[in-house]
């Protein structure tokens, strides 16, 4: 996907909401993980978009949010309902004003971030969903699952989001998914038949807006 075009439908049910960014990156405090994801958007390593965005009197629907935009919501970033609602009004400059420091309100909701940007700031173990995937040939894993506490639903479907960005075609199968599963949870079980059911349930032209930013 191009940097200035809207993700589609589909990719964009694969981004991670403001919250399941920061349970991705629990390894992290909640106010360096919020501090390294914005300085990200900020820069252009992650892309983000809106479900609904709202500028004067145009709506817009799954709309990217141009990297420029966040620069301009840097004040309480930290304390932001973002992490919690997925949403944010963010001020951004007039430029049809011709007055300095005019500013109108560009309202997001349903804001969401793509995890493939993400990827940098996973502990070393965990970048091998990207960095280490496994040959083609590579002998299925035992059926025996890990011992530990079961991984939540919720911690497994964000993997599978990051799963899928680094696994495609021929490289997604089955296998490879139980080890990357695996490796991303240490210490806990992920059974085959939960990683199976994730991957059953996900088996079934863009556009540009120009709103503000």
């Amino acid at each position: 996907m191009a940097e200035d075009d809207d993700p589609t439908a589909d990719e964009f049910a694969k981004w991670l909401t403001p919250r399941d960014a920061l349970h991705l990156l629990h390894h992290l405090s909640d106010s360096d993980a919020k501090l390294a994801i914005f300085n990200r958007l900020q820069h252009g390593l992650v892309q983000s978009a809106a479900k609904t965005a709202k500028f004067q009197n145009k709506t817009a629907n799954i709309m990217r949010i141009a990297n420029g935009t966040w620069r301009h919501a840097e004040s309480g970033i930290l304390v932001s309902s973002l992490w919690k609602t997925a949403d944010i009004t963010i001020d951004v400059p007039d430029q049809k004003s011709g007055y300095a420091h005019t500013y109108i309100p560009l309202a997001l909701f349903g804001v969401r971030f793509d995890s493939s940007g993400l990827v940098e700031l996973l502990p070393p173990h965990d970048q091998r969903l990207t960095e280490n995937k496994l040959p083609r040939e590579e002998p299925e894993p035992a059926d025996e699952e890990p011992k530990g506490p079961p991984v939540s639903s919720a911690h497994l479907e964000q993997w599978y989001r990051l799963y899928e960005q680094a696994y495609q075609g021929a490289d997604d199968t089955e296998a490879n998914a139980l080890v990357s599963a695996r490796g991303m949870f240490p210490g806990k079980s992920v059974s085959r038949d939960r990683v199976r059911e994730l991957r059953g349930s996900r088996r079934h032209g863009r556009k540009k807006h120009d709103l503000g930013g």
